[in-house]
């Protein structure tokens, strides 16, 4: 643990931590002390074994951000699992590369709910 850093005891909720800054972003706070709670829509095992690998525990959740009340649902499980957060970290993020006149709408709906929607809903949700 860096001794001008210390995280020790608390713990962070990180959206998008299956890989990529996500992924650097568990390793980074689990390395400072803090034990992880993992959100993706993807495969978590790698970001629970580098956590753990580093003597911290990681709690993944699986969950489509893009899907309002299932962001509500696993805030109501984790909080309830974990029974409090420190740190929240709204890493995930997503696109579709199309030419605009091309973009269809459905596409643009699930950009909006995962890069805007989910980060407000587990900003303003009670930590």
């Amino acid at each position: 643990m860096d001794s001008l850093f210390s995280l020790a005891g608390k713990r962070a909720v990180i959206t998008g931590c299956a890989t990529g800054i996500g992924k650097g972003m568990a390793a980074g706070l689990a390395r400072a002390g803090a034990d992880i709670i993992a959100l993706d829509i993807g495969d978590l095992e790698d970001t629970r074994r580098a956590v753990e690998n580093l003597g911290r525990e990681c709690r993944c959740y699986k969950v489509d951000l893009s899907v309002s009340s299932d962001v509500d649902e696993v805030w109501i499980r984790l909080l309830k699992d974990a029974g409090h957060v420190d740190i929240l970290c709204n890493n995930a993020g997503m696109q579709f590369r199309k030419n605009a006149f091309e973009y269809p709408e459905e596409m643009f709906d699930k950009v909006i709910a995962v890069n805007l929607k989910a980060p407000i809903r587990t900003s303003l949700t009670r930590l």
